[in-house]
């Protein structure tokens, strides 16, 4: 277990909760204010993610499955959670339906083209069971439009898309 696996897995036993693992690409969080179970779990996916981005076995599947802007116009549906991977993680929104995306960028919430997005690398959807309709989802992403609360441990690009689909 390499350094960030381990930090995940102490950030995963200390806490009460917050973050489940139930297979390679399946996460779920739930919030529990009483004992910040929901930073933690945040921190927890956060870690995950920096992991992921820089698995070779899995950058090297995404290159072969990823969609180009193009592609994603017609793939992606209202609602979804996608990603792209840079260097050294993975960037993270919600699609619109129409061609932009609400994501985090440069420290606030913003909606940007799918373009813009994807600053020229390719795109996939992220698996995850939403807990919200796809105009609920579009919703929670315009409510926070503009935030600038980001945090690079727990409040980034994908806890906000995860946020949006899946609650607190």
């Amino acid at each position: 277990m390499g350094l960030l696996g381990f930090i995940g897995k102490v950030l995963i036993e200390k806490g009460s909760g917050g973050f489940i693992n139930d297979g390679p690409s399946e996460s779920k969080y739930y919030r529990n204010s009483s004992n910040g179970s929901s930073v933690l779990g945040n921190i927890a996916a956060s870690t995950k993610n920096l992991h992921d981005a820089t698995d070779i076995a899995k950058r090297l599947g995404h290159t072969l499955s990823d969609l180009s802007v193009e592609e994603g116009k017609k793939e992606f549906k209202k609602g979804d959670h996608i990603a792209t991977l840079r260097t050294a993680y993975s960037h993270h929104g919600i699609y619109d339906g129409n061609g932009f995306v609400y994501e985090y960028q440069d420290g606030r919430v913003q909606w940007n083209s799918l373009r813009d997005f994807s600053a020229g690398d390719k795109m996939y959807r992220v698996d995850e069971s939403a807990k919200y309709s796809a105009n609920t989802i579009i919703e929670r992403a315009k409510s926070r439009l503009g935030e600038q609360n980001y945090n690079v441990a727990y409040n980034n690009c994908e806890n906000f898309a995860t946020w949006c689909r899946c609650g607190q």
